[in-house]
């Protein structure tokens, strides 16, 4: 009898744990470093400076930029040498003077 018992009551928990199932919750990552632009910023300190800046549509386009992601395939040569490839991520945040790189 105590057996039946404890196969009932492990049938009712795996039946509990089946329909609730499980879920995992992924909180948004909070990017502290997406500010807006100084407006003191937005002049450019060079000539090629503000070539880029025009080429990249301009002043305006330029002051909404927050964030500028890239992924990179990097050829690093060693002074021996030899030689390696590496894949990298950039986060780069123009108006926090920041970046983050993932390799």
């Amino acid at each position: 009898m105590n057996d039946r018992f404890l196969a009932k009551v492990y049938l009712v928990l795996a039946g509990f744990l089946i329909l609730a199932g499980c879920e995992q919750k992924q909180q948004e990552e909070v990017v502290v470093l997406d500010v807006a632009p100084d407006s003191s910023a937005l002049s450019a300190a060079s000539d090629y400076a503000a070539e880029a800046i025009r080429t990249a549509g301009g002043v305006d386009a330029w002051g909404k930029t927050k964030e500028l992601q890239l992924d990179c395939v990097v050829s690093l040569y060693e002074a021996g040498g030899s030689s390696y490839i590496t894949e990298q991520h950039y986060d780069i945040y123009p108006w926090s003077r920041s970046i983050r790189l993932a390799a």
